[in-house]
């Protein structure tokens, strides 16, 4: 069996495949991120080829061990009570980003993922596009969310062990990215610490991605996972799935996949600095 840690949860589709569809190509790729707005222009890309950890680097020219951090975004959904069953069935230890809006809907799932040692990260009121924005409505996106996860570890009684933060799609404000990134860093947000270049981010990307809002099909979903574990280069991978829009059976056939990957499976807050 793979190693682990804890539980962990999901989220709501219906408005992430509405939204992809306005937007089409968004989150293009498991080795990058490409952000494309309409008239095909692209407002950002981000490159996270680099992500890796000391120690595991295959200097005598063998793979290393892949480890998989699982990340779900668009939580809390009304599913997500299954979806925590699923993942507390495996062991399988994951972090949410939550949308603000859907705390306001189902502030007793998102309770119920930090009592079970789920981690909970913002990712904005309203999954905006982060380059739409100016400076003062990114910082209310941010902060009312804020406020929301708060509450939740508050009424859980669950000390919080960091601030997180995910931009929806991956678009990180465009011309605007610096600006965002230095509120989310005044503001104590964290990124992982396991990048080879540069400084470390304020907010979390990913490097594998299985594009689920595009399909509701099994085999599918199950075809492209294979695909993305195998073309995999890093030995860590940060693992992007949606709570919002996937049914209970679809989430627990993916963690499923995950837990059977001959892979290691570990808490994603193993990567903050």
């Amino acid at each position: 069996m793979a190693q682990r840690t804890a539980a962990v949860s999901a989220d709501e589709r219906a408005v992430v495949s509405r939204d992809c569809v306005a937007t089409p190509g968004a989150c293009r790729t498991h080795t990058r991120v490409v952000v494309r707005r309409s008239h095909n222009s692209y407002s950002s890309i981000v490159d996270w080829r680099h992500l890796t950890t000391p120690g595991r680097d295959a200097s005598d020219g063998k793979r290393p061990q892949m480890t998989l951090y699982l990340t779900v975004d668009d939580a809390p959904s009304a599913t997500l009570d299954e979806k925590l069953d699923a993942l507390a069935a495996r062991d399988v230890p994951a972090l949410l980003f939550c949308e603000g809006r859907r705390l306001d809907r189902h502030p007793e799932h998102a309770t119920r993922a930090v009592r079970a040692g789920v981690h909970l990260g913002n990712h904005t009121w309203s999954h905006p596009h982060a380059s739409d924005l100016s400076e003062a409505a990114f910082v209310r996106e941010t902060e009312r969310t804020e406020r929301r996860i708060e509450r939740v570890y508050d009424r859980a009684g669950v000390t919080r062990p960091a601030k997180l933060f995910r931009f929806p799609y991956g678009d990180d404000g465009g011309d605007r990215a610096g600006d965002f990134r230095r509120v989310l860093r005044e503001r104590g947000f964290t990124g992982p610490d396991r990048i080879d270049r540069g400084p470390t981010r304020a907010d979390w990307s990913w490097t594998l991605d299985v594009a689920d809002w595009e399909t509701d099909d099994v085999s599918e979903l199950r075809a492209r996972f294979e695909a993305a574990v195998s073309d995999a280069e890093r030995s860590d991978e940060v693992v992007l799935f949606h709570d919002a829009g996937n049914s209970p059976a679809l989430f627990e056939a993916f963690v499923g996949w995950l837990d059977d990957a001959d892979r290691g499976l570990a808490d994603p807050l193993d990567l903050l600095p």
